[in-house]
């Protein structure tokens, strides 16, 4: 499995084609995708009806959203992840640095997409994910298969003690005294294991938000709004 970039977007083809969805990341090339005019341009460039798209609020907390209706121009206050088994509802969230993690039960056709910063990360978002869908749509663990989108990596990534402690020192280098390089992708990857998703079944994306500007928005970097999308439907 492996994500590449095809017509201004990033895409895990296999995962797509396999399992019959829409699962992508844009690049900058579509500009803000907070922008409702930049989500338009983009719906028209690859022929995607985005009328029923939902998507949060992200404020860095663990609450995930079941989205059971389709309803136009869905903005959920107050959530950081969305999860559905209803077909041609684009689900989306938005990033410039965070991680993008997609959940796909291929057994029971269901879908999942959290937005996974180190805050959500620290309060367990990706647990609170995969029990909703074991609740909502009787997901085994076994059978599902999770794609991890672009995002900050290591070589761009320090923190300080207080955020490393937060992951028990796990997944990261210490660079300084008082400073570490932390991996997200290395923190997400061992705690779907630990959560019964197969290794195999773990596709990583390992490009830089911050280290290929070319590609990518990054808040670290710029200190700028604006974000890509990340979007997973069911057809």
């Amino acid at each position: 499995m492996a994500w590449k970039i095809k017509d201004g977007l990033i895409c895990e083809e296999e995962i797509s084609t396999k399992h019959n969805l829409r699962l992508f990341v844009t690049t900058r090339n579509f500009g803000n995708m907070r922008e409702l005019e930049q989500r338009n341009i983009l719906a028209k460039t690859i022929n995607l009806d985005i009328k029923n798209l939902v998507y949060g609020e992200q404020v860095h907390n663990n609450e995930v959203f079941v989205v059971r209706d389709e309803k136009e121009d869905n903005y959920i206050k107050g959530i950081d992840g969305l999860v559905t088994n209803r077909r041609f509802i684009p689900l989306a969230i938005f990033t410039a640095d965070c991680l993008p993690l997609f959940i796909i039960d291929p057994v029971n056709r269901a879908v999942g997409l959290l937005h996974c910063g180190w805050k959500g990360l620290s309060l367990n978002i990706i647990d609170k994910g995969l029990l909703m869908m074991k609740e909502c749509y009787n997901s085994k663990m076994g059978n599902c298969c999770v794609g991890i989108g672009p995002h900050i990596r290591p070589c761009c990534f320090t923190v300080g003690k207080e955020v490393m402690d937060k992951f028990n020192g796990k997944d990261g280098e210490k660079k300084t005294s008082s400073s570490w390089s932390l991996d997200l992708g290395k923190v997400v990857k061992r705690e779907l294991i630990e959560l019964g998703i197969k290794k195999e079944n773990i596709s990583i994306c390992n490009m830089c938000t911050v280290h290929q500007q070319e590609h990518f928005f990054s808040y670290r970097r710029d200190k700028e709004k604006n974000r890509m999308m990340s979007l997973i439907m069911l057809k």
